[in-house]
Order: C-alpha cells, then sequence, then structure tokens
C-alpha cells in the first residue's frame, strides 16, 4: 500500500502474545491486528528533496571566504569606527589603572610614549597603540606630580586621580577621554574637531 510520500507495511501481532489476556478479549485478539507504520524513502519523492550535506557545507565555505575577504576593509569603509575604537581602549585602560589602585591599595599611573604612540600600564607587557593618521592630544592635570611624571594619568588608592584627558583626532571626528581628578570618574565625549 502506497501514501503521500511513502511506504505503509502492515505488522501483525500473533495470537501467542495474547495468553495473560481475558478471555473475551482473546478472540479479539487472534484476529490479526494491523498496524500502520510510514516508512519515509530517501530520494523517492524528488518533491520533498532537501538540500545534502556536500552543498550546505560549499555554501559555508564560500559565505567564509567572502567574509575574511570583505571584513577587515569594512574599517576603512566605516569612517571613525578605529578612532572611536582607540578610545575606548584608552578609557579602558584607564579603568584598569583606577581598579588596580583601590585594589592593591597603591598609586598606578597610565604612560603615554609619545615617541612610540602608545599608552601602558607599568609593568605590563600590553603596548596600545595607535596609526599615524589618529593625532592624540595627552593633557595630564599636574595636581602636584613632578615634571617627570608629565606623561601619566595617575589614579590612588582612595579612587581619585591627578585627573587630565586624552583628545583623539582623525579627520573631523574627535574623542575626548576626561578623568575627574576627584573622583577618578572616566567620561568618553564625541565632538566635531575645530580646523
Amino acid at each position: 500500500m502506497r501514501t503521500l510520500g511513502g511506504t505503509v507495511t502492515t505488522t501483525a501481532i500473533p495470537a501467542s502474545m495474547a495468553i495473560s489476556i481475558s478471555t473475551p478479549l482473546v478472540r479479539m485478539v487472534r484476529k490479526v491486528v494491523r498496524v500502520r507504520t510510514a516508512m519515509w524513502v530517501a530520494g523517492s519523492n524528488r518533491s520533498q528533496a532537501g538540500f545534502t550535506l556536500l552543498e550546505i557545507l560549499l555554501v559555508l565555505v564560500i559565505a567564509t571566504l567572502l567574509l575574511g575577504l570583505v571584513a577587515p576593509r569594512l574599517v576603512a569603509v566605516l569612517p571613525g569606527v578605529e578612532l572611536k575604537t582607540g578610545a575606548q581602549q584608552i578609557a579602558a585602560l584607564l579603568r584598569q589603572a583606577r581598579s588596580q589602585a583601590i585594589t592593591e591599595n597603591r598609586t598606578v599611573s597610565l604612560i603615554y610614549e609619545a615617541e612610540q604612540r602608545s599608552v601602558k600600564l607599568p609593568g605590563e607587557s600590553r603596548l596600545l597603540s595607535w596609526p599615524e593618521a589618529v593625532q592624540i592630544t595627552w593633557q595630564p592635570a599636574a595636581r602636584g606630580l613632578p615634571e617627570s611624571e608629565g606623561n601619566t594619568i595617575s589614579f590612588f588608592p582612595d579612587g581619585s586621580s591627578s585627573g587630565g584627558s586624552v583628545a583623539l583626532a582623525s579627520g573631523l571626528q574627535r574623542y575626548e577621554i576626561s578623568v575627574h581628578w576627584l573622583t577618578g570618574r572616566i567620561m568618553i565625549g564625541e565632538g566635531q574637531d575645530e580646523r
């Protein structure tokens, strides 16, 4: 017997299985009980065809290759993304320095190295740098710091800081990260470069 999209097979339950059943039901069980089970045969009906594993893998490989070629160029297409990311990274380092100062109960400074166009935390090998197209203006507030520490923004164990700001500009876009001297709060502001 055929049904739409599959084959139906019939299974008979023998009467010997009905031994433990009461007498009136034995007569019914002796008759063959037919159970319908639909069995689907792969590829038997082309109207219900899907994609093969090979086709799916091929599409995934092509999509991965296209994404690998296009993704690096998106940074150049979207203006200001690199600048905003740099501002967020510097703000994250400043927040890390503040957290470190509070948890370790000591003064921690973020050091600006103009020659290398980078910032880093002392004692760490991780160096955050930026491309030549990004102009950096580092303005630490000179609140009781020796002149040799003019290229740092320091955080103290009570959460306060030496204060200051870092401005990143590229083209007409500008981001300014400001550090409040009393609270140590770090804020990022976006604006237009005044040229």
